[in-house]
C-alpha cells in the first residue's frame, strides 16, 4: 500500500526530526569524550546524552513499523535507479547504527554502574559492573560512532548531488523561455537571466569553497582543543575568536546554499523578486554580505589576537621557562590557531566578493526594471 501525500509529510517530518537527534548525539558526544569524570555536568550530560540515543532508537523503530504498514514513500521519477539503490542503503546502514548505538550506549552505562535515567526516569537495570562487557560496548559504540558520521556526511553528499541534478534539469533550454515569457523587455530579461546564472553559479562554488574550509576549520579545532589545557589568559582568546568565526562561516555556507534556491525562485517569479515597488536587490543579499564582512572583522581580530600572543610568547621567554612552565613558550597549538583563523579568513573574503558581486547584478536588473516600467511614484526609486 502506498503513502498518502498527508502520511508522506508525515515520513519526512519524522525523518527530519531523527536526523535532528542524531546530529545532536554526535555534538553532545564529542563534547563527552573532552569533558572531565569530575565535572559538575558530566552526570546530566550523560543522561542526556542516553535520552537522545534511546529516543532515536524508538523513533528509528516506529518508522520501521510505518513502513511495513503503510509502505515506504515512492523516490521521484527524476532520480536514477543506482540513487535509489544507494539512498536505500543508506537508509538501511543509518537506521542499523543508530539502533546499534543506542543498545551499546545502554549497557555500556549499565555496565560501568552508571545510573540510567531516561528523561528523569530511572531505567531499571543491573548494578553490578562488568568491566568485559562494559569494554566491548565501549569499542562497538565509538565503531558505531564514527560509521554513523561517515553515514551523514555521505548522506548530505547524495542531497547535494540529487540537488544539483534537479537544477541543471530545470536550468537547461527552458530558463531563457521561462524569463523571456515573464519580462517582456529583451534588456531587462537578459539581465535577469544573467542574475539568476550567477547565483546559481556562484552560489554553489562558494558553497562548495566554503563547506571545504569548514570541515577543515572544525577538524583543526577538533585537534587543537582535544586533552589541551588552554589557559584563559593566553590561547583561549584567539581560539574563542575562532569559534565565533567558525560558526559565522556555518552561516554564510547556509546562505550560498540558498542562493541556488534564489536562482530557482527568481525564475518562477521574477517580476516578484525584481520589480519598482522593492529595493535594489533582495534582502538576503545584503545581508549575506553583511554577513561576510562581519566574519571577516571577527577574523581579524582573531588573527590580531593569535598574533600578539605569539610576538609577547617570543619575546618574553626567560631561561628554563621550558621546564618550569611549559604553556608559556611557543608550540605548535599557537600556530594551529593562527591557521585556523587564516583559513576563515580567506574563506569569508570569497564569501564577501561573491556576495558583492551578485549584489551588483542584482542592482543592475533592478536599474534595468526601473528604465523598462518606472513606478507611478518617484520617491520609490532607491
Amino acid at each position: 500500500m502506498l503513502p498518502s501525500p498527508t502520511q508522506h509529510l508525515f515520513f519526512i517530518t519524522l525523518h527530519w526530526i531523527l536526523v535532528l537527534l542524531v546530529l545532536a548525539l554526535i555534538g553532545l558526544g564529542g563534547y563527552l569524550q573532552y569533558l572531565p569524570p569530575t565535572a559538575p555536568k558530566q552526570a546530566f550530560s550523560v543522561n542526556l546524552h542516553i535520552s537522545l540515543g534511546l529516543t532515536s532508537m524508538i523513533l528509528v523503530i516506529f518508522q520501521i513499523l510505518l513502513w511495513l504498514v503503510l509502505g515506504r514513500p515512492q523516490s521521484s521519477e527524476t532520480v536514477s535507479h543506482w540513487q535509489q539503490a544507494i539512498t536505500r542503503n543508506l537508509y538501511i546502514l543509518f537506521y542499523v547504527c543508530v539502533i546499534i548505538l543506542g543498545v551499546s550506549g545502554f549497557f555500556q552505562a549499565t555496565a560501568s554502574g552508571i545510573s540510567v535515567k531516561f528523561w528523569g526516569l530511572p531505567v531499571p537495570a543491573g548494578k553490578k559492573k562488568d568491566p568485559d562487557l562494559a569494554g566491548f560496548t565501549e569499542a562497538l559504540h565509538g565503531i558505531s560512532s564514527l560509521a554513523l558520521v561517515v553515514l551523514v556526511v555521505i548522506w548530505i553528499g547524495v542531497i547535494l548531488l540529487k540537488t544539483y541534478q534537479q537544477n541543471k534539469i530545470f536550468y537547461g533550454n527552458a530558463l531563457s523561455k521561462k524569463i523571456k515569457s515573464e519580462v517582456t523587455s529583451p534588456p531587462l530579461s537578459k539581465a535577469i537571466l544573467r542574475l539568476v546564472r550567477n547565483l546559481r553559479l556562484l552560489g554553489w562554488t562558494a558553497f562548495w569553497i566554503q563547506f571545504g574550509l569548514a570541515i577543515a576549520s572544525a577538524l583543526l579545532l577538533l585537534f587543537t582543543t582535544s586533552g589541551q589545557s588552554l589557559s584563559p589568559n593566553q590561547l583561549s582568546s584567539g581560539l574563542t575568536w575562532a569559534v565565533y568565526d567558525f560558526i559565522i562561516l556555518c552561516l554564510t555556507t547556509l546562505f550560498f546554499f540558498y542562493y541556488t534556491r534564489l536562482a530557482k525562485k527568481i525564475t518562477l517569479k521574477p517580476n516578484f523578486y525584481i520589480n519598482p515597488e522593492k529595493k535594489s536587490s533582495p534582502w538576503f543579499l545584503r545581508l549575506s554580505y553583511k554577513t561576510s564582512l562581519l566574519g571577516m572583522l571577527v577574523s581579524f581580530i582573531g588573527i590580531g589576537t593569535s598574533l600578539y600572543l605569539l610576538i609577547a610568547k617570543t619575546v618574553s621567554q626567560p631561561p628554563g621557562i621550558a621546564i618550569t612552565d611549559p604553556s608559556k613558550i611557543v608550540r605548535a597549538l599557537d600556530v594551529f590557531i593562527l591557521l585556523i583563523n587564516f583559513g576563515l579568513l580567506i574563506a569569508h573574503f570569497i564569501g564577501a566578493v561573491i556576495s558583492i558581486w551578485v549584489t551588483v547584478l542584482a542592482s543592475g536588473a533592478h536599474k534595468k526594471m526601473l528604465l523598462a516600467d518606472p513606478p507611478a511614484n518617484n520617491s520609490l526609486i532607491t
